[in-house]
């Protein structure tokens, strides 16, 4: 049995592929979101659309959000900072502020402060919290909520809140369908990937700029 070698016009051909593929997958992935403390959240398919955010100052602390919702499923994606000064968080506990986040910040996906009428929340029907390991050896408290609308609807949520340096982030994944945890563990695994960089480059800044 004879084996052919791939010829030029054979190889021109597979790099056309792989470049149409890349840049196809580019096209399916919409521009990162940015949190202004953080920066640039992992990057999301263009089915997610940025539905509000805002800032808040009170005295020393900082808060930022950003809320998304899907275009297709109408799943809720939300997006959490908080900063006290400038020292470090520590590392996050089973208790506190941590746990709380889950049923103070997003009920149902929205801000607290800032409910849609049509969903708005009526109570917490359920909830749990845990200490999970995370990307890079990264601790964070996972909990799973289910929420109950006004109107008797019901939503569920996982959500991850880890600390990055100085703040301390929350995202939060809501439907009204069953959903597992891992999307919102890949996006908590992307912060805490971007968080690295971001100290790297604080670090390590580049000597060109």
């Amino acid at each position: 049995m004879s084996i052919v070698k791939p010829g030029p016009e054979m190889k021109t051909r597979t790099a056309t592929f792989v470049l149409s593929s890349a840049l196809f997958s580019a096209a399916l992935m919409s521009a990162a979101e940015e949190l202004p403390m953080f920066g640039q959240l992992p990057r999301l398919a263009k089915e997610w659309i940025v539905h509000e955010k805002g800032t808040n100052r009170t005295g020393p602390i900082i808060t930022s959000w950003m809320i998304l919702t899907n275009a297709q499923t109408g799943d809720v994606l939300s997006f959490y900072e908080e900063k006290h000064g400038n020292k470090p968080v520590p590392k996050p506990t089973n208790q506190g502020p941590w746990t709380e986040m889950a049923i103070s910040l997003f009920p149902g996906g929205y801000p607290a402060w800032n409910q849609p009428a049509a969903r708005r929340i009526k109570s917490s029907l359920w909830g749990r919290n845990a200490l999970v390991d995370l990307a890079k050896g990264a601790v964070a408290v996972e909990s799973t909520t289910v929420w109950e609308e006004e109107s008797g609807a019901k939503r569920l949520s996982h959500a991850f809140g880890l600390a990055s340096g100085e703040l301390r982030l929350y995202v939060q994944h809501t439907s009204a369908n069953i959903i597992t945890p891992e999307f919102a563990e890949q996006m908590a695994d992307g912060l805490i990937e971007l968080g690295s960089k971001r100290k790297a480059a604080t670090v390590f800044p580049d000597p060109d700029c």
